[in-house]
């Protein structure tokens, strides 16, 4: 009989230290969006809390909402970003520059910047992010084995 520890029982490990989305040429390293990642909830609050009465009207502007939710998610969630070295295979750390395409280092700002460019990563990592099944303590187990 599955008891709920097994279905809900996150990693602390996972959560602080993150997990790597991974694809085909970069990967990037998120802590849980949620959970025990205080410095989200923390700088999530500080960030809407001048747009308080707008979120309860119903008003808040989109754009507003999705700029410092982007902000937030990159200074909080994201932890690191790994580029796929042509000539080696392996990944290094890094980020691709939005604007020149060349690998720099990885930062928030250009996560920002990236995220902005590209909406829909950010979208699929934020899910990723928020996925609380990607950060179950039978992960962390499972790797033990391997």
């Amino acid at each position: 009989m599955t008891n709920p520890y097994a279905s809900f029982s996150s990693s602390e490990k996972l959560e602080s230290e993150g997990i790597f989305i991974e694809e085909p040429t970069f990967r990037v390293r998120v802590r849980r969006a949620g959970g025990r990642n205080m410095a989200y909830k923390k700088a999530t609050e500080a960030a809407f809390r001048p747009y308080r009465r707008a979120i309860d009207n119903g008003s808040m502007d989109e754009e507003v909402a999705r700029r410092l939710t982007v902000k937030v998610f990159a200074e909080t969630v994201v932890s690191g970003w790994q580029v796929l070295d042509d000539k080696t295979g392996e990944f290094v750390d890094g980020i691709h520059d939005p604007e020149t395409g060349k690998v720099v280092t990885y930062s928030s700002e250009v996560v920002i910047a990236v995220f902005t460019k590209l909406p829909d990563l950010f979208d699929y990592v934020l899910r990723c992010a928020t996925n609380s099944s990607l950060f179950l303590e039978d992960l962390v187990e499972a790797d033990k084995g391997n």
